[in-house]
């Protein structure tokens, strides 16, 4: 059925370029990503007994594109596997999968004059540098959100409001959600630039889950921040800051901030960048009874992580990784261009715990607490651009534990560094381009 509802929607694409009478634009492009990797650690640190995973994931991708003077509409589906994950096989053959076929974008933007539209349906949201609200790419799958958009755009001015409303099915009393899942996104977000070089906005994200064991209430956490990017001839600087407030899916209070700050210089050949990201945490050492009634740790959403907190993803979900301690991350990475030869990059990653964790060999004293350094990740990479429709990239990285971060894992401090190797190729061409 999925199929037959998507090749209709392909029908209909086509059936409106038809109408010469209508000066408008339809693409048909698509994506043929995969990927093999060596796991040896990956985002979990490895035992004695571990041995290491080899597999190949795919994404399949195909997008449709339509876009005219009044309106514009993308229809996007993909399949994302591992090659032989398929359900459906016996002694005789492979045959399939009950769904193979994701939706991962399908909206329409209907346009409000020259500088403003809206946009409904299935969406990437993405702003500034993606910390909170991002494509997350390197994943398979993907992230596109159901939302809908207003953006007005005009020389150098942005401004976007975002509202979003969930739910599992089509309900018929109450509006039961999953816990662990966003029940309403709503943004506001104002961009200007100036002078060309220097980028400044400023974001108001308002997120809210549902209380456990009832429909009636929404807990709502919310989020305020600046975010400057300044870039001009070979050198770079961006920092950001946000606030938290509100409630948790707990019903706590909230009390939690992020900053992150980076510096980068263009020498010939090289690229050198500077940088420390600071996401606030819970204290777990600290003996004071109101002190946990407000919950310190931030809560990044979902932002972008692979590309900032180390490729082998240890610190993906902070509160897991750290013990609800927060994260400090203080990185040096290193880029080259090499032309036609290809684009090799190194990335080195200090990793603390912002507040301290409680060592559990000292379960009577609660202020006793592990050293707040985890670990060293060192990520070297290499990128190579066979034509515009080909790009093969590799990689490898190495993730060095600490004691503390040892035991916060696995609960002792005999566990071996991570490996992990892979190695990508993604083919991306445009199709059809029709005006």
């Amino acid at each position: 059925m999925k199929i037959l509802n998507y090749s209709i929607c392909v029908i209909f694409f086509v059936s409106i370029i038809s109408r010469k009478e209508i000066m408008a634009q339809f693409t048909v492009s698509s994506e043929l990503r995969q990927r093999g990797e060596c796991r040896y650690g990956y985002a979990e640190l490895p035992v004695s007994v571990s041995e290491p995973a080899f597999f190949v994931s795919q994404r399949s991708r195909i997008i449709l594109k339509y876009r005219q003077p009044k309106y514009s509409m993308c229809l996007s589906a993909q399949d994302v596997r591992v090659w032989g994950d398929e359900s459906w096989y016996s002694s005789t053959g492979i045959k399939g999968d009950n769904a193979a076929l994701d939706l991962h974008e399908a909206w329409i933007m209907l346009n409000i004059g020259r500088h403003s539209g809206i946009k409904a349906g299935r969406q990437v949201l993405k702003y500034d540098d993606e910390r909170l609200l991002a494509s997350r790419n390197w994943g398979q799958s993907g992230l596109s959100y159901d939302a809908l958009l207003y953006s007005y755009q005009k020389n150098n001015m942005q401004a976007d409001v975002v509202l979003s409303l969930n739910n599992d099915k089509e309900n018929i009393f109450g509006n039961d959600y999953p816990l662990g899942k966003i029940k309403t996104l709503d943004l506001f977000y104002l961009k200007r630039k100036f002078a060309g070089c220097l980028d400044v906005s400023c974001m108001a994200l308002a997120t809210g889950r549902q209380k456990e064991n009832t429909t009636s209430t929404i807990y709502i956490k919310g989020t305020y921040g600046i975010y400057s990017n300044y870039k001009k001839a070979n050198t770079g600087a961006s920092c950001s800051f946000y606030y938290q407030n509100g409630r948790n899916h707990y019903g706590s209070e909230v009390s939690a901030y992020f900053y992150s700050v980076s510096l980068s210089q263009k020498i010939p050949l090289i690229e050198l960048s500077l940088g420390v990201d600071h996401i606030s945490g819970q204290d777990m050492t600290v003996t004071d009874t109101v002190y946990p009634e407000t919950d310190h740790l931030f809560d990044i959403f979902y932002g972008a992580r692979h590309r900032y907190y180390g490729n082998m993803d240890y610190f993906s979900d902070v509160p897991v990784s750290t013990c609800f301690a927060g994260l400090v991350d203080l990185y040096v990475k290193l880029g080259r261009s090499l032309d036609k030869y290809g684009t090799p990059g190194m990335d080195i990653h200090y990793f603390l715990s912002q507040q301290t964790v409680h060592n559990p060999a000292y379960p009577d004293d609660p202020a006793a607490g592990l050293e707040r350094s985890l670990g060293m990740e060192y990520d070297i990479s290499y990128s190579y651009r066979i034509n515009k429709d080909i790009d093969i990239k590799a990689g490898y990285s190495l993730f060095t534990p600490f004691t503390s971060f040892k035991i916060m894992q696995t609960g002792t401090d005999h566990t071996n560094k991570g490996h992990w190797g892979w190695v990508m190729l993604t083919v991306a061409p445009e199709i059809i381009k029709k005006e």
